[in-house]
């Protein structure tokens, strides 16, 4: 045996995650970084087959303050998933 680790087949899997991050510049106000956490999970739910796993600040940056949301694209087929030019995430 070459290695003993669980193995997966990508092409049975019924969803795939995908993330898109943001950031913002150091000048914005705390209510205004509230607002779009719920303007990134609010618009990022209308695009069709997503579902929202999460929406949250992730940082500081250099320059900027960083968001990211995280969502599933609810359709085992990459044709659906690249369909919105998205990229994959880990999810372990």
């Amino acid at each position: 045996m070459l290695v003993n680790v669980e193995m997966h087949n990508l092409s049975e899997q019924t969803r795939r995650r995908f993330s898109l991050q943001i950031g913002v510049v150091c000048s914005t106000s705390p209510d205004q970084c509230e607002k779009l956490i719920s303007i990134l999970r609010e618009e990022t739910a209308k695009i069709p087959l997503c579902q929202v796993a999460r929406s949250c600040m992730t940082g500081i940056g250099a320059s900027s303050f960083d968001f990211e949301v995280v969502c599933d694209v609810q359709s085992g087929s990459f044709d659906d998933y690249f369909r919105f030019g998205l990229r994959p995430v880990s999810t372990s």
